[in-house]
């Protein structure tokens, strides 16, 4: 499905070879639908689609947060065990950890609120 798109502009992010964007309008709060062009050509060379909605309300549907903190953390550990080890791999790691750490607190905190209305 395509959507009206808007570019992420961020400080952090560069547009050396490709361009983030995601959709205008959003339902549940955030954008779910983003797309990685590349610069040269304007080509899409990647699609993410998040999770819309709760799970125990709209199955699941999309990619989650954490899942794409894995991919990010699994490459950079794999990094690490090769010739391209360094030291700011090794301290993204323990940042990539801690924010899934606290993202399973957010979501155990859900879980629980959830189970108490019931």
């Amino acid at each position: 499905m395509e959507h009206s798109n808007v570019e992420v502009i961020h400080p952090l992010l560069t547009k050396n070879y490709t361009y983030l964007m995601h959709e205008k309008e959003y339902q549940f709060n955030a954008p779910q639908h983003f797309t990685v062009r590349r610069i040269s050509d304007n080509e899409v060379i990647t699609r993410v689609d998040f999770q819309e909605g709760p799970v125990n309300e709209n199955g699941v549907n999309g990619t989650t947060n954490e899942d794409l903190l894995g991919m990010v953390l699994i490459r950079l550990m794999s990094f690490q065990n090769s010739e391209f080890n360094c030291e700011e791999n090794a301290k993204s790691i323990d940042l990539i950890e801690e924010t899934l750490k606290t993202l399973r607190s957010r979501t155990n905190k859900r879980i629980e609120l959830c189970s108490l209305k019931i």
